[in-house]
C-alpha cells in the first residue's frame, strides 16, 4: 500500500507538467513578410514558443533585416527572438498568415543598386566552333596597267582556342610588270585563354607589353600574360558608389556627367549605387 502510494506522488508531478511541456512545444510557421508596412515578397520561415516569434539569423538576413554581430558565434540553426534584436519590432496575424516588422533604418540591409552583385562568380562561358574571314579589296585601271589589292584576316575558333592570321595579297600588272601576283602573310597567332586564372598563352608572333618608359617590342615564340580582359566584371580598382535613405518607396535617376546610370524604383530604407566605370 505504502509502495503504491510512493508511485504515486511521482507520477503526479509527472503528468502536471505534461500539459506545461505541450504548451511550451516550438510551432513553426511559414508567413508573408511586411517590413515598415511593405510587403518584400518572400515567405518567412518562423517559429512560435510561448507566444514569442523566433527565427534564424540567416533567415532573417535573407528578408534584408540586418543583424548585430553576436559576441560569441551562435550554433547553425540557433533560433533568435525578434523581440530581442535592438531596432526591432513584429507582430503576428495569425488569421492572415502575416507577420508585421517594424525596423529601424540601421537595421535594414542596404538596397544595392545599379548592377546585380554577381558575388565573385564570372558565369559560364561558351565558346563554338567557327571561322570567320574579314576582307578589303581595291582595284585599279590605268594606261600602264591594272592591278588589285587586299586585305585579309582569317580566324579560326573553337572551344579549344584562336588561331588568326592576316595577308596581304597583291596581283596585276600594276605591281609586276609582266603580271602575277604576290601574298605577303602578316601575323599568326594561336591564342588559349583561360578565364579562371585570368591567362593567355599565345604562340607565334605577338608584341610584348611595355610601362609608360619601355618599348613594346615584336617577337615571335610563346608568351604566357595575365589578362585582366577576360573578367570585365572583375572590378581591379576602386569605384565611388553613392548611398543614401528614404522613409517610403520612391523612385530614383542616377545621372553621371548628363548621362544616366540608372533609373528605377527603390523600397524604403537603405540603398548603394555603385558602378564599374564611371
Amino acid at each position: 500500500m505504502l509502495r503504491n502510494r510512493l508511485v504515486a506522488l511521482l507520477i503526479a508531478p509527472l503528468l502536471a507538467m505534461a500539459p506545461c511541456r505541450a504548451s511550451a512545444a516550438d510551432e513553426p510557421l511559414l508567413l508573408d513578410v511586411l517590413i515598415n508596412g511593405q510587403a518584400i515578397g518572400k515567405i518567412g520561415e518562423f517559429v512560435v514558443r510561448d507566444a514569442v516569434v523566433l527565427a534564424r539569423r540567416d533567415e532573417l538576413e535573407d528578408l534584408g533585416i540586418a543583424m548585430p554581430a553576436p559576441a560569441v558565434p551562435p550554433p547553425p540553426g540557433d533560433l533568435v527572438p525578434l523581440a530581442d534584436v535592438p531596432g526591432l519590432a513584429s507582430r503576428l496575424d495569425g488569421a492572415t498568415q502575416t507577420i508585421f516588422i517594424t525596423a529601424s533604418d540601421d537595421r535594414l540591409a542596404p538596397t544595392l543598386l545599379g548592377r546585380p552583385d554577381a558575388k565573385g562568380d564570372a558565369g559560364r562561358i561558351e565558346s563554338g566552333t567557327g571561322a570567320t574571314l574579314d576582307y578589303e579589296l581595291f582595284g585599279t585601271s590605268a594606261e600602264h596597267g591594272a592591278g588589285a589589292d587586299g586585305l585579309l584576316d582569317l580566324r579560326v575558333f573553337s572551344p579549344r582556342g584562336v588561331a588568326s592570321t592576316g595577308l596581304i595579297l597583291r596581283a596585276g600588272d600594276r605591281h609586276w610588270g609582266s603580271g602575277g601576283s604576290h601574298l605577303l602573310r602578316l601575323d599568326t597567332t594561336y591564342t588559349v585563354s583561360d578565364v579562371a586564372w585570368l591567362q593567355r598563352l599565345r604562340l607565334g608572333d605577338f608584341i610584348t607589353g611595355a610601362l609608360d618608359w619601355m618599348r613594346p617590342i615584336r617577337l615571335a615564340g610563346a608568351q604566357i600574360v595575365r589578362d585582366f580582359g577576360l573578367r570585365p566584371d572583375l572590378v581591379t580598382f576602386p569605384v565611388p558608389s553613392v548611398s543614401g535613405s528614404v522613409a517610403v518607396p520612391s523612385s530614383i535617376d542616377v545621372l553621371v556627367n548628363g548621362t544616366e546610370q540608372f533609373g528605377g524604383a527603390v523600397p524604403a530604407g537603405r540603398s548603394r549605387f555603385k558602378t564599374c566605370r564611371w
